[in-house]
């Protein structure tokens, strides 16, 4: 078996929501989501469609690929006018690059200029991901899948490193590492997970790179909200 074909096992089985389990949301599954610091084999996220839904009918359609304009964005207050200055002391750049990113959030409707100088981020745009789960699925490098689960802390709510119960043992007798950094071991035999050690919760590391995940997945969120709601709700484009 390789890893791919137990990654497509555990998927199938539905192993990968019972790391959800316990929350009340339904969660949506991703698989080689490229981050900020590396590639998770699984992403599982708790989506505010809500949020995703009134984006998407601003016409902000498209992903923002540039995280400098991700950091500016998360720097302002949906609906609280703030200056360019002002911006520029809360995401550490100069003030004439902000007001460049700030131009280029104009032309793309995410941000009005509703004074000389003085920026709104329009109230459509917010996170849309509630929270986030790395998952690292490996047949037998657990120290591999260790060193890459605690990575994803970076971006991520909770990270676990996943391996079959047949090569297991190793990783077991090394649980006290994975608490140590915080990250879940899961051991996964006959369609189900055993929880060897719970992963820690914790606000991600970096805003800007949780956000950034949220904007690799969106397209493919796009796809699967818009055929359930285009009808009562047509997708407009962006106002500049």
């Amino acid at each position: 078996m390789t890893e791919a074909n137990f990654v497509t096992e555990m998927h199938e089985t539905g192993s990968f929501r019972q790391i959800w389990s316990p929350r009340r949301h339904s969660p949506m599954v991703f698989f080689e989501v490229p981050t900020m610091d590396g590639v998770p084999d699984v992403v599982v996220c708790d989506v505010d469609r809500g949020a995703a839904y009134r984006r998407m009918h601003a016409g902000m359609t498209q992903p923002i690929r540039d995280t400098r304009l991700l950091a500016v964005l998360l720097a302002m207050q949906r609906g609280r006018p703030t200056g360019a200055l002002c911006i520029a002391d809360r995401v550490g750049y100069d003030e004439a690059s902000v007001r460049k990113v700030l131009g280029a959030l104009c032309a793309e409707g995410y941000v009005e200029e509703c004074a000389l100088g003085v920026y709104v981020r329009r109230p459509e745009f917010s996170p849309f991901i509630r929270y986030t789960i790395a998952v690292e699925a490996k047949l037998r490098d657990w120290d591999r899948a260790l060193y890459q689960a605690a990575r994803h802390r970076y971006f991520a709510n909770e990270t676990w490193a996943v391996l079959p119960a047949a090569y297991s043992m190793p990783a077991v007798k090394n649980a006290s590492q994975f608490q140590q950094y915080g990250v879940g071991l899961a051991i996964y035999e006959a369609g189900k997970l055993n929880t060897i050690i719970k992963a820690t919760r914790q606000q991600p590391a970096s805003r800007v790179a949780n956000a950034s995940v949220a904007e690799v997945i969106w397209p493919k969120l796009t796809d699967d909200l818009a055929p359930h709601d285009q009808r009562k709700h047509p997708v407009r484009r962006a106002t500049r």
